[in-house]
């Protein structure tokens, strides 16, 4: 009996896997360049709207496809209204549907639809409720608390109080200096799992310590820490 049932689970993952394969001969990959109207070859963040629009964060400008052509929005030193900068690395929509992105030294900006201009975020040496950094690396709309954007910046945590428009840096460990945030994710308890060039942190809430589990490198020189840059969670 026993041997049955090893024989029909295994004649069932062999048609499964026969499946799979007959699905991804299937897939088709369409490539899109500078020759298609895009604006930078190198993409860092794609991200598709709730209207249907794709946005794609590249190493120069902003980048909107509608299925057909491109609009690029790009910064312009004499409109302070324009994108912060030009090289993307962080795309997000809040929940009040507006994409927020992240730049690499212009702050965190967010899209004005009806008018097609950008508000910045930016670090504020004088000012405690401002970035840490105006390179935001990582973004994530919170899905346990809609008022809440998080902001992974080069130097820190930052939490945006969407109604408020109000920007709280969120201190990870006790360390004066603040470092990289470089992946946000958050489970289905509400804790946000941060990414950063040390280790691992959680946050179960904003008023709480963050825990930090170090991810210790098993190879090389016994003892020594190596490899604890946190990428991506999912």
């Amino acid at each position: 009996m026993q041997g049955k049932k090893f024989a029909l689970a295994g004649a069932f993952l062999l048609l499964l896997s026969f499946s799979l394969w007959g699905w991804v001969e299937r897939l088709k990959f369409e490539r899109i360049t500078t020759e298609d109207g895009l604006s930078q070859d190198s993409v860092r963040a794609l991200f598709q709207d709730h209207h249907g629009y794709i946005w794609a964060a590249t190493q120069d400008g902003l980048n909107r496809f509608d299925g057909y052509s491109f609009e690029v929005f790009r910064h312009d030193p004499e409109n302070p209204h324009s994108l912060g900068a030009n090289f993307l690395l962080s795309l997000a929509e809040d929940s009040r549907g507006r994409l927020w992105a992240g730049t690499a030294l212009g702050g965190l900006n967010l899209y004005r639809e009806e008018s097609g201009t950008f508000q910045r975020f930016l670090r504020d040496p004088k000012n405690s409720e401002s970035l840490w950094d105006d390179t935001v690396l990582s973004l994530l709309s919170s899905r346990s608390d809609p008022d809440t954007l998080w902001v992974g910046t080069l130097s820190g945590l930052n939490r945006m109080d969407l109604c408020a428009k109000r920007v709280i840096r969120i201190p990870l460990g006790t360390k004066k200096e603040q470092g990289p945030v470089n992946a946000l994710f958050e489970d289905r308890k509400g804790s946000l799992w941060v990414g950063g060039g040390d280790g691992l942190y959680r946050l179960t809430s904003p008023g709480r310590a963050a825990v930090f589990y170090p991810l210790l490198w098993k190879g090389g020189d016994e003892g020594k820490a190596k490899g604890d840059k946190v990428l991506s969670i999912f």
